[in-house]
């Protein structure tokens, strides 16, 4: 959609928004009012936002219970479309700027502080289920994307509930335009348009993930004087039963603990942990499409402890090995 039309669209449901929108919700504020009091946030559940649609577009609009702190039990985007706001998540105050998009998940708590008259913020709703079923697989491929909802979805502990991808980040991507056809067909509801915002939002995820590793391979080349952070996965990638950060290090003439820091920078991610994702993810192929045994398979992508990878092998999938390969 020209960005014309796509500004009329979003102009005209943005007022229709305004003049039908009462203050909060006034018959239910006491509810959401003393759960703040009580917690410090109160949780927004999925209600009627997902009736006709596993994804829902928004307007985040000044009306005191958009404005309090809360969390979801659904995923969302934060996309300033127009002006700039704060965005308070997890005790951080983060700013953003029009074209930026922040990415929450079920876990975050956080609060938009008040916009001013122009600013145009939308709300992308996610709901669980849409992951835990096709685009959990479908985005298994790509680390950053999936392992944010994977470690959301079995509640594992995040140093970070959200992912903020500013307009400089990706402008040079598809991922603007993909984000634009999302809520232009939640608004204009079209023919299929259930259909057409799930395939976009995957589209739209992949592009994220491509402009990030493009922002880590030239911020991390730019930091090593040589090669890129993906140049370093790579290699652990391919030497994942036997690697050490210490061979790791020599390989491209590092000391472990600047490997290790580095790694953690551009990835978010520890040496181990990327390590047991690779090791984890080559178990996975051999008990889809090998038969066999566990034991060997425990010994062949690299650990010696078999009630260890047991463990993590849950933690990863939520399921045994066992019970993977029946799936």
């Amino acid at each position: 959609m020209e960005q014309k039309k796509f500004f009329e669209l979003v102009q005209r449901n943005f007022n229709h928004k305004l003049n039908s929108s009462d203050d909060t919700g006034n018959s239910s504020r006491a509810g959401w009012d003393n759960e703040v009091q009580k917690q410090g946030y109160y949780i927004l559940t999925k209600g009627n936002w997902f009736r006709h649609a596993h994804i829902a577009v928004n307007f985040h609009i000044n009306i005191p219970i958009a404005l309090a702190p809360h969390r979801h039990d659904f995923f969302e985007i934060v996309y300033v479309y127009q002006g700039e706001i704060t965005n308070k998540i997890d005790g951080k105050l983060i700013e953003m700027h029009q074209g930026d998009i922040c990415l929450l998940n079920a876990n975050a708590i956080h609060q938009i502080g008040k916009m001013q008259e122009q600013t145009i913020v939308l709300n992308i709703l996610i709901e669980k289920s849409l992951f835990e079923n096709a685009f959990f697989y479908v985005l298994n491929g790509n680390e950053l994307i999936f392992n944010f909802f994977a470690n959301s979805l079995y509640k594992k502990n995040q140093e970070q509930n959200y992912m903020l991808f500013p307009l400089m980040m990706y402008q040079h991507t598809d991922a603007l335009e993909m984000l634009q056809k999302i809520i232009a067909e939640s608004f204009t509801k079209q023919s299929n348009y259930q259909t057409a915002t799930e395939l976009t939002i995957i589209l739209l995820f992949l592009e994220l993930t491509r402009a990030y590793r493009s922002y880590q391979e030239r911020e991390s080349a730019r930091e090593l004087n040589g090669p890129d952070i993906s140049q370093i996965v790579q290699y652990i990638g391919e030497h994942y039963q036997d690697v050490t950060v210490e061979s790791t290090a020599k390989q491209f003439n590092y000391h472990p603990n600047s490997l290790s820091r580095i790694l953690k920078k551009y990835t978010g991610s520890t040496f181990s942990d990327i390590i047991q994702k690779f090791r984890i993810n080559a178990a996975k192929d051999y008990l889809e499409h090998t038969t066999m045994s566990i034991d060997e398979i425990v010994s062949l992508v690299g650990y010696a402890n078999k009630s260890y990878f047991y463990r993590i092998f849950r933690e990863e999938t939520g399921m045994s090995p066992a019970e993977f390969r029946k799936k």
